[in-house]
């Protein structure tokens, strides 16, 4: 039985309909679920002390509770198996129908720093500093390594060595598995209604923005999951007034930044901020228990991700981001581009577009009173990052950027994320109000429909006579031919369930499941091959005949001097295990851009121990050897006697008064017997310069004794004092020590390092500990264990306070052997308007 349309006060304080319990007497305030569970083992075991179903416990309740707990775990069942379905090609075992992601960012930059994290970590090495990519790239400074992100590493330990693009891709399913399943819950929540889960979840999962570009940079993708759980630990930490909650928000977005994209973290910080502080707002009253989340969020979550973050900043300090202008930042979608958000055509932005019958869903949202304050805070975060999105286009991108300072962001159009977000909710919204057991009147909605269906019937008209007027496949408007189909066929369908639902020709469940299937259909049919690539992975960065050449046969330490041309682009090095002097990332530092853009090529390859050269030029030059060739790349050897090797003794130095200077003074000199040294040298070493230069460096020996990624031992016999230069790029926290003594390390010949040495045989190690990351895991710690401690203590005081409760009801437990009475009936009457 239930009651006649009864209201009460919604959360925020807007009137809607929901659950009214009626509480009397009879029934001691025991937890909803204490009840159910009673109810269900004395109606199966058949208590005699029951003496009337009726007041609880009977079947048809019993039955009740039990399909709405089916229905439950089904859906969420179904949002769980949605990014599968979605990205079925990545998953298949079939190789005819097996796909992979695309060539791009995907192929050239996050897999291969993905696979050489998984090796360094199968090795039992740190994987601080990666000497395959640009002579040496520290691997804590460049965040997109993300060495720190639990799920990725928990990855790189079932795939050890053999680390496998499959099993990348399938890190990424997992992954927006996990948003689809979280904004499930979170729109569950809101909406009170499965229906709108679902529709929030597959608008937000499979959009435009989360099906887009994010899948090949799978850091932005993986910084993006975390908002809708952050936000759901919000909602459950101000409704129940708990501090675990918002300690867990603080986890989800700690995870969110060691994910490895700021800009992103820092979009979804600020939105969980904001609705943190609205909902400390929402009653008309400031409550503490949100108000204090909000900090609690804040400080947390950078504090749980500093182990990641300080040294980032560090190394951010080294890049020319530390230097980037406005003209750097101002970038965003075209003013042109908001026709995505309508129109699946390339002519529009592809992360705006959400669907067709979405919009209809969003209206139905903000008309409908259902907790209409919340749906405001939705609207203005939707609206706020598209204006965002357009960066210079709006004047929202400037005041941005003045706000924000020294943290430069930049392509604004990723702030779409957000807005697609906050679609995603009021559609779940709107999807639940067309689901709900009242009545629903949409005539407003008809006096809406008659513009875009002239405007549809306007641009068939004007196909037509494009087509009739030209040879047909020359026709301007023929590129459009198939979107528009598509839109209208959306589009009519839609209009066919809203009408039907109006007049009650179905019913609010088919009404739901019709709404589902369409917007799945519709974002779904727009977005599944946005990027998939037909083949097998192995064939995606296959290798070619100069990589196994390079792997397999010479020996020695040794660089190569690839261009980009090797499978994986710039970051091929990091693929092939070949340390290569190019590389492939926004963050390279500013010393290592402007001696690659200053110095001369064959002093760059002389400088960084360069011995083999792969390029499509045809290099006339007596100094180096064609090997071999492969189509029209070339793979080059240097002769022995005109290259560096790795370690070397010079007794020749040259002072350089600034890195400028040194960038030019190292093109005319003999590197095979002077240095160019930045710094001041001890004044023995610039006393046992000889006069001339006809000393031969061979008299001085020097080998490895050991060569890791972070630690470097040499073996050094000199017949007199020089100093010792090893081809390392130079960065900030590496030390040097000469048999266990400290010792300063210069920076030499522009770039490299080099270390002061008297005559005789010493032991150099050259140790790496990145800057920032001992004060960064000192706070990690600290926040771990402050935010474990607040959840701990608050889930042991509810265990005792709760026991201590049910011992004193106990003592009085009350009598149920009476007659039922209108009381007790009415202790059973619910409504549920949202199924």
């Amino acid at each position: 039985m239930r009651l006649p349309g009864r209201h009460s006060r919604s959360r925020c304080g807007q009137a809607s309909l929901r659950t009214v319990r009626v509480t009397t007497a009879a029934r001691p305030s025991l937890p909803a679920f204490v009840w159910r569970v009673r109810k269900l083992i004395w109606w199966r075991r058949g208590s005699s002390e029951i003496t009337d179903r009726s007041s609880f416990g009977s079947t048809p309740s019993t039955i009740r509770h039990l399909r709405l707990g089916v229905l439950e775990i089904l859906s969420l069942l179904i949002a769980a198996g949605l990014a599968p379905l979605f990205y079925w090609r990545l998953l298949t075992t079939n190789p005819e129908d097996a796909a992979t992601l695309p060539s791009g960012d995907f192929t050239d930059l996050n897999y291969p720093y993905r696979r050489w994290v998984a090796e360094q970590l199968a090795r039992g090495v740190e994987p601080y500093w990666n000497q395959f990519v640009s002579a040496g790239h520290s691997a804590v400074g460049d965040i997109q390594f993300r060495i720190f992100y639990p799920p990725e590493n928990w990855l790189a330990s079932l795939g050890g060595s053999n680390f496998s693009v499959r099993l990348f891709e399938i890190g990424v399913v997992g992954h927006i598995a996990f948003a689809v399943v979280v904004t499930y819950l979170l729109a569950r929540r809101l909406s009170r209604s499965r229906v709108g889960g679902l529709v929030s979840a597959v608008v937000f999962g499979f959009g435009g923005y989360l099906s887009g570009f994010p899948v090949q940079q799978t850091n932005v993708l993986e910084a993006s999951v975390w908002l809708p759980f952050a936000l759901l630990c919000v909602e459950l930490g101000t409704d129940y007034g708990s501090p675990a909650g918002f300690a867990a928000g603080a986890g989800a977005l700690g995870l969110s930044a060691l994910a490895g994209h700021p800009q992103t973290f820092l979009y979804a910080l600020i939105t969980t901020i904001c609705y943190a502080l609205y909902k400390s707002w929402c009653h008309g009253r400031i409550r503490l228990t949100p108000l204090l989340g909000t900090i609690l969020i804040g400080l947390g979550s950078v504090a749980l991700a500093a182990i990641a973050l300080l040294p980032a900043y560090l190394h951010l300090a080294l890049t020319d981001r530390a230097t980037a202008a406005y003209d750097f930042t101002k970038g965003g979608f075209a003013l042109h581009e908001i026709v995505g958000i309508l129109f699946p055509s390339s002519i529009g932005g592809a992360p705006l577009y959400n669907g067709i019958f979405t919009w209809f869903l969003v209206a139905i949202a903000l008309v409908s009173p259902f907790r209409r304050s919340n749906k405001v805070f939705w609207c203005v975060l939707a609206v706020m990052a598209l204006l965002l999105s357009f960066g210079a286009n709006t004047f929202l991108q400037p005041v941005f950027y003045l706000v924000t300072d020294s943290y430069k962001l930049h392509d604004h159009e990723r702030a779409v994320f957000l807005f697609d977000f906050g679609v995603a909710i009021l559609a779940g919204y709107g999807a639940a109000q067309l689901a709900a057991s009242a009545d629903v009147s949409l005539a407003w909605l008809h006096r809406a429909l008659r513009w875009p269906t002239a405007a549809i019937v306007a641009f068939f008209v004007l196909f037509v006579v494009d087509f009739a007027s030209t040879t047909g496949a020359q026709g301007t408007l023929l590129a459009f031919a198939d979107p528009m189909v598509f839109l209208t066929l959306v589009f009519s369908l839609s209009v066919a369930i809203l009408w039907l639902r109006e007049r009650g020709l179905i019913s609010p469940a088919m009404t739901g499941l019709l709404v589902i299937g369409l917007v799945t259909l519709d974002i779904f049919s727009v977005d599944w091959q946005a990027n998939l690539r037909p083949g097998p992975p192995d064939q995606l960065l296959a290798p070619t005949p100069i990589v196994d050449y390079l792997e397999q046969y010479p020996t020695g330490l040794f660089r190569i001097a690839s261009e980009g041309l090797l499978p994986g682009d710039g970051n091929a090095g990091a693929l092939w295990r070949l340390e290569d002097v190019v590389g492939n990332s926004p963050l390279e530092t500013k010393s290592y851009s402007d001696f690659t853009k200053l110095v001369p090529e064959w002093t760059r390859w002389q400088v960084l121990n360069v011995r083999f050269v792969v390029t499509k030029r045809k290099l006339d030059d007596p100094r180096l050897q064609l090997v071999r060739n492969d189509g029209d790349v070339n793979l080059y050897e240097i002769d022995q006697k005109d290259r560096l090797p790795r370690a070397y003794v010079v007794d020749q130095f040259v002072a350089a008064p600034s890195h400028q200077i040194a960038l030019q003074a190292v093109q005319s000199v003999n590197l095979h017997t002077t240095a160019i040294v930045e710094g001041t040298l001890p004044d023995w070493l610039i006393a046992s310069q000889p006069m001339t230069t006809t000393i031969n460096s061979s008299i001085h020996l020097v080998q490895f004794s050991d060569y890791q990624a972070n630690t470097v031992t040499v073996k050094a016999d000199l017949a007199q004092s020089g100093l010792l230069v090893l081809s390392n790029v130079d960065y900030p926290g590496w030390h040097a020590s000469v048999d266990g003594t400290s010792t300063p390390i210069f920076e030499v010949n522009g770039i490299v390092q080099g270390v002061a040495l008297k005559a005789g045989l010493h032991t150099v190690q050259f140790t790496f500990n990145p800057p920032g990351l001992i004060e960064g895991q000192a706070i990690t710690n600290l926040a771990r264990t402050l935010l474990l401690g607040i959840a701990g203590l608050e889930i042991l005081a509810r265990i005792v306070l709760g026991l201590e409760k049910f011992r004193r009801l106990g003592r009085h437990r009350p009598s149920y052997h009476h007659q039922p009475n209108e009381s007790t009936e009415l202790s059973n009457l619910t409504i549920d308007p949202f199924p």
